[in-house]
């Protein structure tokens, strides 16, 4: 086969790639299942600030001390933005679901 057609690629196997999909993936679901579980745009908005307040004390404040490797602050800047986007995306379609 040429190589113009790659089937494969390591960007998927990335431990970058792997966390930002984690933390995108799960602050996202956090959102979402608020309002189909409850149905109300204040639970929507609850699940969203206390999940950013709960993102911001594990990244700055447990991750920071206590995760191995030692994480850096742009380390934890870079995850607590990655929770923030996930928070997003699950918010703004929920406004209007």
């Amino acid at each position: 086969m040429s190589g113009w057609l790659k089937l494969h690629s390591s960007w998927m196997t990335s431990a970058d790639y792997l966390s930002a999909s984690a933390h995108v993936g799960w602050a996202m679901s956090i959102v979402l299942l608020a309002k189909v579980a409850f149905h109300t745009t204040l639970a929507v908005w609850l699940a969203f600030g206390l999940g950013m307040l709960a993102a911001g004390l594990k990244e700055y404040v447990y991750d920071a001390n206590f995760e191995t490797p030692k994480q850096t602050f742009k380390d934890n800047t870079v995850d607590f933005l990655t929770y923030l986007a996930g928070g997003l995306a699950g918010l703004v379609p929920s406004l209007f679901l």
